[in-house]
């Protein structure tokens, strides 16, 4: 009988461990598969795992408090947004916004979990801390393979195929929320380095420092980069008295040897000068692609009026006809990046235009030159035109005289000069137009260049280039919009019908189906949403959230460093509160703390009352 028990008390520890393991994985890849989608998989394995051993522990227990409604009461506030994004989504006709339902759901099933368990103590927040650093530097180092091999060395491996979903070395399209990630795992080795309760070696601190701080940089994510200096200006000066010369001549040394290796190949010339010219425009450069590589290398090249010429950013201001049948894509080729432009049933108007100016003034007397190489895939005549939309002598330059060279593979090189007789402010109407229907070119290499030796504001590149990335106009918009509501839609809302209105406004068409967009702020979305009762329910909750998180700050610091930072980046890419799970989350701690700091008052207040009865 006695050894029964001891067995069974054996059992029920190893659930206990098994379930706390099972449930922090369960936390980390749901989290985490915002960075790295595969882990969804290993989520709803984990998650399946986590409920069968919770139902294990409750029947070996005999508990059958489930205590919902004082879980529910605790965390009332964010249950209220949750309705109000119901309400919205079941006043639509078609529900938008089911992505953020789920992930309300999910995130309530994890914490409730964690409620009835009592997960949230301090060696089980330690272990999480611990795996999320470990699973985050494994995807920093996939995140680095696959730059390498995709990126730098132009390697294609099937079996990592998959992961070529962005140009940057982000392993998803949301790049800035994959930094994000990195930027926590930073600010927790800055936390716990110094201290033992985390089981992580010095050596092992420097490595992932090393792999988080590569990832932020070739994320393509401006306002990682800004938190990142930051970070290190504020450990800079933590740790000022361990710099020393030694460490200051190691740092210039490797930063030199790097200058070196990069400027004796163009291609990572292209790919630093990519990086480096958009996140100079955090501080607002002036300077144009072409003058930022030619400042940076010492390059003696010619101006290019284009940005993105090379196509490492994608089809960043490419753009083609309003025909819905023409098509641009990116590709890889012996050159780098090409765009392939296809054309089946129109002919006419420009089929691939650059967009990147707010204006380009063209000089008289001054030579302009297009630039580029092209192949031709499928053509039945001659594929295309070179020119502008400009007109001098009563003629449009739409048609200039082609010079081709024959580059070899299939693969040509083609340049239009032009010399103007008068001075012109061009549009964005330029580069290729007339291609044939039932054609297929890809382009690469595209310039503009010119001739002129004074030093005058040529080019001015769009807003697209700054740091808000067209959010203002955006936000502008959700105002204009708020204001043509009924009196009734201003109080209560009117769904999530803008989201259709907003990609009709801001994103290409496409007959195929809807295209959705929205405001870039989660407070305008509120009041689109659910209407100022919403929007005004929504910002007390976000006060409310400072307020804990302020009031109970030495029980949870770090959460707050990490809820502040999430805070800027989904305010300015969000479309409601729920649309990031980790920020989500992040918004229920303070009212987790509350309610665990108000419980152990009380029981520290129950004893003191019991003992003075007693000595009484």
């Amino acid at each position: 009988m006695v050894q029964s028990k001891q067995i069974n008390k054996h059992i029920k520890k190893f659930v206990g461990c098994f379930f706390n393991t099972i449930f922090t994985l369960t936390i980390i890849t749901y989290l985490l598969r915002s960075a790295f989608p595969i882990l969804k998989y290993l989520f709803l394995i984990f998650a399946f795992l986590t409920f069968l051993s919770a139902i294990f522990i409750i029947i070996s227990n005999k508990k059958s408090n489930f205590q919902i409604l004082e879980f529910v009461l605790s965390l009332k506030e964010i249950f209220l947004l949750a309705v109000f994004l119901t309400l919205a989504t079941l006043a639509t006709q078609e529900i938008y916004a089911i992505k953020e339902i789920v992930n309300f759901i999910v995130i309530i099933f994890i914490f409730y979990i964690s409620f009835f368990f009592k997960f949230w103590n301090t060696n089980n927040i330690l272990k999480l801390f611990e795996l999320f650093i470990y699973a985050v530097v494994a995807i920093g180092i996939i995140g680095l393979s696959k730059f390498l091999f995709f990126n730098i060395l132009e390697i294609k491996l099937p079996f990592v195929e998959f992961l070529n979903v962005s140009n940057s070395i982000s392993l998803t399209t949301d790049y800035n929320f994959y930094s994000l990630f990195f930027i926590f795992a930073i600010i927790v080795l800055f936390f716990f380095k110094k201290s033992k309760q985390i089981n992580i070696t010095y050596r092992f601190v420097n490595f992932s420092l090393f792999i988080l701080t590569l990832n932020i940089l070739f994320s393509n994510s401006r306002r990682a980069v800004l938190v990142l200096v930051l970070l290190f200006i504020i450990n800079l000066i933590k740790e000022r008295k361990k710099i020393t010369i030694v460490k200051i001549f190691v740092f210039l040394f490797i930063l030199l040897s790097g200058f070196i290796v990069i400027r004796n190949n163009n291609k990572l010339k292209n790919t630093a000068t990519s990086y480096l010219y958009r996140y100079s425009t955090i501080i607002g450069n002036s300077l144009s692609y072409n003058e930022t590589y030619k400042k940076l290398w010492l390059s003696k090249e010619k101006n290019n009026l284009f940005y993105n010429s090379n196509l490492y950013e994608g089809k960043l201001f490419w753009q083609t006809t309003v025909y819905p049948d023409d098509i641009l894509s990116i590709i890889d080729c012996q050159y780098g990046k090409a765009i392939r432009v296809e054309r089946y049933n129109h002919i006419g108007d420009w089929s691939l235009s650059y967009t990147g100016f707010e204006h380009v003034k063209y000089y008289k007397g001054i030579t302009y030159t297009f630039k580029f190489k092209y192949r031709v895939i499928k053509c039945d005549k001659n594929p295309f035109m070179v020119g502008w939309w400009l007109k001098e002598n009563d003629k449009y330059l739409i048609n200039l005289p082609k010079k081709i060279t024959d580059l070899g593979d299939n693969w040509k090189q083609c340049e239009c000069s032009y010399t103007f007789k008068e001075n012109h402010v061009g549009n964005k109407y330029n580069l290729i137009n007339t291609l044939d229907k039932n054609t297929i070119v890809d382009f690469t290499d595209i310039k503009l260049i010119h001739n002129d030796t004074i030093v005058r504001n040529i080019a001015q590149q769009k807003i697209n280039n700054e740091f808000t990335h067209g959010r203002t106009d955006r936000w502008e918009y959700a105002i204009e919009l708020f204001k043509e509501y009924t009196l009734l839609q201003k109080i209560f809302g009117n769904g999530f019908t803008y989201m259709e209105k907003f990609g009709e406004k801001f994103l290409p068409k496409n007959e195929n189906k809807k295209v959705l967009d929205y405001p870039h702020s989660p407070i305008l979305s509120a009041f689109l949403y659910s209407g100022i009762i919403g929007g005004l329910f929504y910002i007390y909750f976000l006060l409310l959230t400072f307020w804990y998180y302020w009031k109970y700050r030495k029980y949870h610091l770090v959460f707050f460093i990490m809820y502040i930072i999430a805070f800027f980046f989904t305010f300015v890419s969000g479309n409601s509160h729920f649309s990031s799970p980790i920020f989500v989350m992040l918004s229920i701690v303070p009212f987790v703390t509350k309610y665990i700091v108000n419980i152990n008052n009380s029981i520290k207040t129950d004893v003191v009352c019991n003992k003075n009865k007693v000595d009484v």
